[in-house]
């Protein structure tokens, strides 16, 4: 026998090629997230970490990586963001093996927050593409 589901690990986030990057609400409470926030991704040795990089009240202007939700709903949704540079640096990271196409979609699950000097960092699983 085979399993219909071959893996029920959901992704925390999706990545296209397009630069859209969907972050689900269990992300979004984590970070603490506020439309307008900007994110941004560390990487520290082969580990890489989702953060807000500047809040929506700082932020001045228009800024690559700024979330918007994807619903109506005033709090817990999910948000979105569009950056091509953070997008590509991801599917890089991933590898050919991980996209198995150029244009295919990239599901990530994350870790468990770590929060250093009060901002909270939450490590992306590049090595478990889903």
């Amino acid at each position: 026998m085979t399993s219909i589901l071959q893996s029920t690990r959901r992704p925390d986030i999706t990545v296209n090629a397009s630069g859209r990057i969907d972050i689900t609400a269990r992300i979004a409470r984590l970070l603490n997230l506020h439309p307008g926030d900007v994110i941004g991704i560390s990487r520290e040795g082969v580990e890489y970490y989702l953060y807000v990089r500047l809040a929506a009240s700082a932020a001045v202007g228009r800024h690559e990586g700024a979330c918007l939700p994807t619903s109506r709903r005033s709090r817990g949704g999910s948000f979105r963001t569009w950056s091509v540079r953070l997008a590509s640096a991801l599917r890089e990271a991933a590898g050919p093996a991980a996209l198995g196409s150029p244009l295919a979609t990239l599901r990530l699950p994350c870790g468990e927050p770590r929060v250093i000097n009060d901002k909270t960092y939450i490590p992306i699983i590049i090595r478990c593409a889903l």
